[in-house]
């Protein structure tokens, strides 16, 4: 069984530890979306640093978040790990969501 903790950092950020999975994705899309209910405005930040694969479904999560944020603003994804940098540019989201590193 696959873990994810999905921990709220400040007023845009959350950080994600673990592997993202069909069976966790669920956990980011909760947060993610409640999130966005609540108080949420301006750009999305996800420090992937601790983020050690990312399924599709995650990929799913993550498109669909982006989909629904203002043209204005991005999800961004923070530090994300050799293989989930790997993931993101075969899949093509490298092209969709930012990347930075700190």
């Amino acid at each position: 069984m696959s873990t994810l903790t999905v921990e709220r950092l400040d007023m845009n950020k959350l950080r994600i530890v673990g592997r993202l999975t069909t069976d966790t994705a669920p956990m980011l899309y909760d947060a993610l979306f409640t999130w966005k209910n609540v108080d949420c405005k301006g750009d999305v930040y996800l420090d992937c640093s601790d983020l050690q694969y990312l399924a599709s479904a995650g990929l799913r999560v993550l498109l669909k978040r982006r989909k629904e944020l203002s043209p204005d603003y991005t999800v961004i994804i923070s530090n994300p790990s050799d293989v989930v940098q790997k993931i993101l540019e075969v899949t093509g989201f490298s092209e969709m969501l930012t990347i930075c590193y700190d």
